[in-house]
């Protein structure tokens, strides 16, 4: 009979694989932060889709700070927070 932990495999992880990982979700967070808030609020045009690479820098650097600041606090981010301010400090309409 065959243990089901003898089917894992034991070697360790490659450092690529592993540095790859940890840097994922940086780069996604980098990346998605101006196209969600600039290329879907309809700001940056489908023309001017080379404007995201400064706001990369802008956004993404904010971003990054908070996700820092998050995980060395032991904290879970919540955007819903955010989204409520801004709702009601716009006094509860949307800007166009």
């Amino acid at each position: 009979m065959i243990d089901a932990d003898s089917q894992h495999s034991t070697s360790p992880a490659t450092p690529s694989t592993t540095s790859f990982w940890r840097a994922a979700p940086v780069a996604v967070l980098i990346f998605l932060s101006p196209v969600l808030t600039e290329l879907l609020a309809g700001i940056v045009t489908i023309s001017r889709l080379w404007l995201l690479i400064p706001e990369m820098a802008v956004y993404g650097g904010a971003a990054l700070m908070i996700r820092e600041v998050a995980r060395r606090q032991g904290r879970v981010v919540d955007g819903g927070r955010g989204i409520t301010e801004r709702k009601v400090a716009v006094g509860g309409r949307a800007s166009p």
